[in-house]
Order: C-alpha cells, then structure tokens, then sequence
C-alpha cells in the first residue's frame, strides 16, 4: 500500500482553495483544508502532515494581515514541528520583508506569488518540497503482517506519567514516516518486533530489499523524539569514537513529529546473526555467559574503562543522580508493596524474615557522610541491561541504547546488570522453563549466600536455573574487583564502592514496574543486608 503524502492547505479565499485542491489531487496528494490560523492550529493538534501550503493573508482584501505568516512562526516554535515540516508561501502582495526572513530562519522553501499561471510554479514548488526535505519513500512496502504491527509498535512507546501520548493514529503515521526516511531507497522491508525497551521505547529489528535482495539486519530503536535526540547525541560524544571496532553498531537517526528513530547497524555474518544476550543468557551453558561477559567488560568496555578520572564524591548522590531516585520516590514505590514501610524507623519488618533488617533509607539518612570516597569516573553505558547488549555465536558483544552514557562511577555497568539478571532474567528463566514458582525465597536467598561469600558451595544443591545466575554474578563480581584494583589501593575502600553502587541499585529495583512485588521486597531484604555488611567496615579515611 502506497503511503499518502498529507498536505495542509491554509487559505480563506474558496475560489483558490478550489483549484489549488483539484491541482494537487491531480498529482495525488491527500489536501486538508483550513480556512484560518485557529482552525490550521488545531488540526496539526489532530492530524498528521508532511507539508503545508500558507497563504500569507488570512482575511479578505486586508493587505496589512499576515496571519499566514505568524502560523509558520508558531509552526517554527513548536518541537513536534520544528525542523520536519517543510512550509511553502503562497501571497497575492509583494512582501519582500517577510520574504527575507522567511526563506532565512524559518521553515519556509518556496514563496509563490498568486499571479495568472502560479499552478505550475505550486506543484513544482511542492513536488521540490517533497523530494528535498520531506525525503520520505512513500511506496515502502512491508512484507508478512507489517502493517498490522504499527498500532503494536506506537503502543509499547512509553511516555511520561501526567503528560497526555498523542493520538495513536498520529504515531502509526510517524512511525511510517519514519521508516521511509531511513529506508528512502528500499523496495520493502521485513520487520519482527523485539521486547520493548524498559525505557519505553519500540524496538523492531528490520530487514530491507534493495534491488533483488534483502540486506542485512538492523536494529530500529522508535521513542520519544527528545529521548532519541539525548541517546544519539550520547553516542556521538562517548561511543562513536571510544568503543572498539565491532563492538558498538554504527548509528542513524532520523525524526518525525513526536517520535524519533535510531537505527543501530551491526557488521554481522548473515549465516551467524547476533542474539540478545536474554536470549543467550537463557540458552547457552554457563561457561558460555560467563566467557561472553569477560568479553564484553575486558573487550567492548575496554576504551570507557581505560583512563578513569579520581575524584572525592558522595555514591549515594552520585547513584541517585544516575537512576533520577531520592527517598520520597523510593518510599512511595516501597508502599506499594510493604504497605506499613516508615523510612524514619531504624527497623523495617519483612514478610519472610523472621527477625527485624535495617531500614536502608533510615541507614542512608544515618550515614550518608560516610558515603564520600574517592572514587574513578569513565564513561559507562549507564543502562546495561540484557536488552542492550547482543551476542555472536562467538560470544562476541556489541551494544545498542546509549540514552544513559555518560561519565559516572566504575562499578555502574556491573551492579546495574547484577539487579537485571537477579530480578528479570532469571525469574524468566524459571518462566520459559515453565516452573516459575520454583524461584523461591529459599532459593533466591542461597544464592545470596554465595555472593555474599564468593563461592558456590550454597547453591550446590540448588536449583540449575539459580546456580547458573550465581555462578554469572559471581564471575560479573570478579571482573568489577580486577576493574577496582587497578586504581584503589585501599582494600575497604573498594569494598564500600562495591556495596553503595549495590546498595542504591536494588533500591532502584523497588521502582522498576516490570519487577514483580515480591522481587521486590527481596531485593529490599538484600538492601538492608548490604547495611550490615557496611556497618562492619571501618569508617571512611
């Protein structure tokens, strides 16, 4: 099905409306029409368009309006609009000062004065319009159910609480629009959709037909245009030029309206397609995980991770500043699920312990002086989670999502991934194994054991499903204490680095809507032990 190219035709002459309508149907553009600049404003509110054609005047025989001329001024100030939606002038006065500043500093590429014979000079303009800056390939194609996947694809795009998401009609066209900018010579494409971000954000890996054949596989990453503008400018600034060849995907960007799209290319075998490490985590051995991890932290980091900057900083702002928490966020998420929680008590009660733990808020509130060290800044991905790392055959790592790299703490990456795979990969481990109550307190609780003790001994007996996530952690942990002992002398300061950057991350899990309730409150219990486990170092030097 060919893509409808949409015009919003601006004019309250309807002798001209009439005729510019019948020209432009001739050349098959889909017109709407608006008879004023209150009228036009609202229908960008509830239409989607590509061009739009302004009269200058807007009221009948008054030389003096310009209506038309203060809509593109609104149209230039508006982010939805801005920079993809071309404009085209149409006046029946010469207004040379207008003129100048329009083709100057807003959107406006052509200005077309109303004389005998402007049909011609119209269509050519807007044919121009289309071609170079729209750049859209409207007789895409898209193969098996695609079509039907576009109302799927712009209702897994997040957006914020208390702000209204646009009309799914209008994203489903952006979203059109925004494969045909990237696919501008593409005969069809071939798209499966993958597991939607946490972030809220769409994600689809897409295969096009150029000529005869299809290409290789990208990854199409479809989110809110501003959380797109944030993640490719992170990738040019801490990506393009850092991570090793082969190890982060070339990127393109394009944007549409409300949405924006960044297309991730990864140089792949086609006979050997790269997988998401979920996907790898859950079927490969253990000795496969734990080899593809060192590869992905001694290999694909190595360039983020090579020349940390010291610096004396407070974890706890440092961490809450990275995952936008603070205390009165976090005790409404605990709420939820730990009805009774008090974050001014010393003591929280839990469900399944049978004696009191220390409140991890109280603690921070108590403590939080003794959370300046010294400690080393790189650049880290900022969101590594199973979804944004993919994996060869030879376990080879490339990542994708850089909405959240930037510089911040060492251990970030790693504790980050820990919670992941603890409160997400597992228990869908145990789900697709088709046993999810077997992932147990009991079992979860072994498991801590042998982290909080470096060794496997308690997990033994367990479980695979929970001896293979220890035995992953456990080597994740390894990887982080080589990475801390490169620059830390100070035994207890690295092991106070390592319990905060955990402290702060399995709060964080409390929040997380995708994490079941009673995840949760274990990874609040694992919170108020990593407090006693910082209770018994010596206080900071």
């Amino acid at each position: 099905m060919t893509q409808l190219r949409h015009v919003l035709l601006v004019e309250d002459s309807e002798s001209a409306i009439d005729d510019i309508c019948l020209w432009l149907d001739e050349e098959n553009y889909h017109v709407t029409v608006a008879r004023g600049l209150d009228e036009a404003r609202e229908l960008f509110q509830q239409k989607h368009f590509h061009a739009a054609i302004v009269d200058i005047s807007l009221a009948p025989n008054d030389k003096q309006n310009i209506d038309g001329y203060r809509l593109i001024q609104w149209i230039n100030s508006q982010p939805v609009l801005k920079d993809v939606l071309p404009c085209i002038v149409l006046t029946g006065y010469e207004r040379d000062d207008l003129a100048a500043e329009g083709m100057g500093r807003l959107p406006v590429k052509f200005w077309v004065r109303k004389n005998l014979n402007y049909s011609k000079e119209l269509v050519e303009a807007l044919s121009a319009t289309f071609g170079e800056s729209v750049r859209i390939n409207f007789a895409l194609g898209y193969d098996d159910n695609g079509e039907e996947a576009l109302s799927r694809i712009a209702g897994h795009v997040g957006w914020p609480e208390g702000v209204e998401k646009p009309d799914e009609r209008i994203l489903v066209e952006e979203i059109r629009d925004l494969l045909g900018k990237q696919f501008r010579n593409a005969a069809r494409i071939y798209f499966n959709e993958l597991t939607k971000g946490l972030s809220g954000a769409a994600v689809i890996k897409v295969r096009a037909k150029w000529g005869n054949d299809y290409g290789p596989a990208y990854v199409f990453k479809i989110g809110r245009r501003d959380k797109v503008q944030t993640e490719f400018s992170n990738y040019e600034e801490n990506v393009e030029h850092f991570l090793p060849a082969n190890t982060a995907a070339g990127a393109q960007v394009v944007y549409s309206g409300h949405l924006g799209a960044i297309q991730y290319k990864f140089a792949e075998d086609a006979n050997k397609p790269l997988r998401e490490f979920d996907e790898f985590f859950q079927r490969e051995p253990v000795e496969r995980v734990t080899s593809a991890l060192r590869s992905l932290f001694d290999d694909t980091c190595r360039y983020w991770y090579a020349s940390p900057d010291p610096e004396f900083k407070n974890l706890i702002t440092l961490y809450y500043k990275a995952l936008n928490l603070d205390e009165a966020k976090l005790t409404t998420r605990i709420r939820q699920f730990l009805h009774e929680f008090d974050p001014a008590e010393p003591q929280m009660s839990l469900p399944h312990e049978p004696a009191a733990l220390i409140n991890p808020l109280y603690w921070l509130q108590m403590n939080r002086d003794h959370c300046t060290v010294k400690v080393y800044h790189s650049i880290s991905h900022g969101d590594l989670t199973g979804r944004n790392v993919f994996v060869t055959d030879q376990g080879h790592c490339w990542l994708i999502d850089f909405y959240r790299t930037y510089r911040s703490h060492l251990l970030r990456d790693f504790v980050i991934l820990e919670t992941d795979i603890k409160y997400r990969l597992l228990p869908e481990l145990f789900q697709k194994a088709g046993h999810p109550e077997a992932y147990s307190w009991d079992e979860y609780w072994a498991m801590e054991k042998s982290l909080r003790y470096g060794e496997l001994s308690n997990v033994r007996e367990r479980l695979p499903e929970v001896c293979k996530a220890a035995e992953t952690l456990l080597t994740m942990r390894s990887l982080a204490n080589d990475l801390m002992v490169k620059y830390h002398r100070d035994g207890d300061n690295i092991r106070r680095q390592m319990l905060l950057s955990r402290l702060v991350t399995h709060l964080n899990v409390t929040r997380l809507k995708h994490v079941e309730p009673r995840y949760k409150l274990w990874a609040l219990a694992t919170a108020g032990r990593i407090c006693e486990e910082l209770d018994q170092l010596p206080p900071p030097r």
